[in-house]
């Protein structure tokens, strides 16, 4: 009888932990990568040190949309908005100048997205430099 309590006590124990744990886990939001509408975009601007592009083609920034699109989704909030060495700003401008923001850079030897007021997504190596070719290649 008293081992009957005890395994009760701890399965019990066990339940609540669970059960704190998958809330705390639902309650973290999921950002998701958004990309801003192609069509609304007339240019692109690139920026890296004192390095800059502007994609101002459409055919341009089609080619440039392809390199970034993907259904990135992350839980880390964005945060970083300090412009550092060796980070690629990339700013998206609309027709009635608005414009959308978005940083790429490297931190212990992985490589990230970061959407201003979004999230902030791991890309891998290959998508990362072919951002920073658009750059390189002036």
């Amino acid at each position: 009888m008293k081992k009957r309590k005890i395994i009760l006590s701890i399965l019990l124990g066990l339940i609540i932990v669970l059960s704190i744990l998958f809330i705390n886990f639902k309650s973290h939001k999921t950002y998701r990568f958004k990309l801003p509408i192609e069509s609304k975009v007339v240019s692109v601007s690139l920026e890296q040190n004192a390095k800059n592009k502007l994609l101002g083609d459409s055919k341009e920034i089609k080619k440039f949309y392809e390199v970034l699109k993907n259904n990135y989704k992350t839980k880390i909030k964005s945060s970083n908005h300090k412009k550092e060495d060796g980070k690629i700003k990339i700013v998206f401008y609309y027709e009635d100048a608005i414009s959308t923001i978005i940083y790429l850079y490297k931190l212990n030897d992985e490589y990230y997205l970061e959407q201003v007021n979004n999230g902030v997504y791991q890309i891998d190596e290959k998508k990362y430099n072919d951002v920073a070719n658009y750059i390189k290649n002036l």
